[in-house]
């Protein structure tokens, strides 16, 4: 019964892990609204959060490249930032990026650690 118990355990928590939203993992979230949204002819999508985050590449639709997400996830974020620009939502970033807050973001440099995004909220 002993062991019975342990394995429910580890099987409730490993459950739980699960559970646990994949951006409870990032370093730090910005939310708001889309001020800004481009993209590059080489593929570059860069973003601003209106007042909130300065204008900042995130990702690329052509080429993974040093960036974190995929070029197929790249391609789904832009859409959401589209789909929240044309409906005036907000959006939540979140980064891996120590040292670095929203506000201080670099200004068109690239931030190559989003981790999540969601919304349109």
């Amino acid at each position: 019964m002993r062991n019975l118990n342990r394995s429910l355990i580890a099987v409730l928590s490993g459950a739980a892990m699960l559970l646990a939203s994949p951006y409870s993992f990032a370093d730090y979230g910005c939310t708001g609204t889309v001020g800004y949204l481009g993209i590059s002819s080489d593929g570059r999508v860069t973003v601003a959060l209106t007042n909130v985050t300065p204008v900042h590449l995130i990702c690329s639709i052509e080429q993974q490249g040093t960036f974190t997400m995929s070029v197929p996830s790249c391609k789904a974020t832009y859409a959401a930032f589209l789909a929240a620009r044309l409906a005036g939502k907000t959006m939540v970033v979140y980064y891996h990026e120590t040292g670095l807050t929203c506000a201080t973001l670099p200004s068109w440099g690239a931030v190559p650690s989003v981790y999540f995004v969601e919304g349109p909220n």
